[in-house]
């Protein structure tokens, strides 16, 4: 049976009752596309990923897998930091993605080593990868709850 985003889709809004995770998924969704896309790779088969996990200590042997695991942390996080900016993500910036990177209690929840590990197992620097996730992001912001430069309140 073939891998298709729509038969991922539907267990996975079955089983993921919570909006965030649903979003994060969305994130992750997109910013790994955009690699599919960058390294000539099938997208419709990559979007299909239903699980990953560091803890399965699974080797990050393909670039799928290691577009898969630099894109799970970083785009929690550059959601997150959209979520505080009048603008959403537009116009995000590495520099200002780096700044709320050292600071722990922003988005504590994110592995802040994974997000550093996943750019390195891409053969990219930080900055690059920062700018390739708030890129494949932009064009679902409103999808994932997140101002654009359309909707920003600038009053």
């Amino acid at each position: 049976m073939e891998a298709t985003r729509e038969r991922a889709w539907e267990p996975l809004t079955k089983y993921t009752q919570r909006e965030a995770l649903r979003r994060h998924a969305l994130a992750v969704e997109a910013s790994t596309a955009w690699y599919a896309r960058h390294f000539d790779e099938d997208e419709e088969f990559w979007e299909a990923v239903l699980s990953h996990a560091e803890h399965l200590g699974m080797p990050r042997d393909t670039p799928l897998k290691k577009a898969l695991f630099a894109c799970d942390e970083l785009s929690g996080f550059v959601h997150a930091c959209g979520l505080v900016r009048p603008t959403g993500i537009a116009g995000l910036e590495p520099k200002s993605v780096k700044k709320k990177l050292k600071q722990p209690s922003f988005a504590a929840g994110v592995h802040r080593e994974e997000v550093y590990a996943g750019a390195e197992g891409l053969g990219l620097d930080l900055d690059d990868h920062i700018r390739n996730v708030v890129e494949a992001m932009q064009p679902i912001a409103p999808e994932l709850g997140l101002r654009t430069a359309d909707t920003a309140d600038t009053t």
